[in-house]
Parts: C-alpha cells; sequence; structure tokens
C-alpha cells in the first residue's frame, strides 16, 4: 500500500489549524490515531481523519504546532505499519504557518 499524508493548515483568527488528509492506494488497515491536542483523545479513524475538522485544536505558537503534526504523523504512520504497510508514508504540506 502507498500511502500520502496532506496537512492543510489554515489560520482560524490569530490561530492557525492543522487539518490532515489520508490519500491511500490499497487496503488500509482499520486504526485509530489520537488527533487530539494531547496524545490519546479524539480516536478517529485514519480513513475518516476529516471528521475531526470541526474541532481540531488551533495553535498560536509554531514550535507546539510542529510538535502536534510531528507526532499524529508518527501515529498515522505507526497504525499504517501495524497493518502491514512496508513503505514509508509521505507527506505534503499543502498550506504553511
Amino acid at each position: 500500500m502507498k500511502a500520502q499524508l496532506w496537512i492543510d493548515v489554515r489560520k482560524s483568527g490569530d490561530k492557525s489549524v492543522p487539518l490532515f488528509r489520508l490519500l491511500a492506494e490499497g487496503d488500509v488497515p482499520q486504526a485509530n490515531v489520537s488527533l487530539s491536542r494531547e496524545t490519546g483523545g479524539c480516536l478517529t479513524p485514519i480513513t475518516r481523519l476529516w471528521e475531526h475538522d470541526s474541532h481540531a485544536p488551533g495553535f498560536s505558537n509554531l514550535a507546539d504546532m510542529n510538535g502536534y503534526i510531528n507526532r499524529v504523523k508518527a501515529d498515522i504512520d505507526r497504525a499504517l505499519k501495524s497493518g502491514g504497510t512496508t513503505e514509508e508514508t509521505t507527506w505534503k504540506l499543502v498550506r504553511s504557518w
């Protein structure tokens, strides 16, 4: 399976809100990832990441936002690999800070 993670950072007032989309070819494992600000909450299926858009966390600090994005990317990569994916997931930043 080949997968690409798109990250779309949108402005909402004085905050930047990262939104995630997974584009995949092949069978995607049935797995959840945490999209809350802190690990463990807002468990969302990797096949339906858009369901989190309405309450995605906003960031006014670039370092905090990058930390969040890196954690989510790593969680999605782990979820895909647990389903048997051997290829590295590529990612694309659609919009930036």
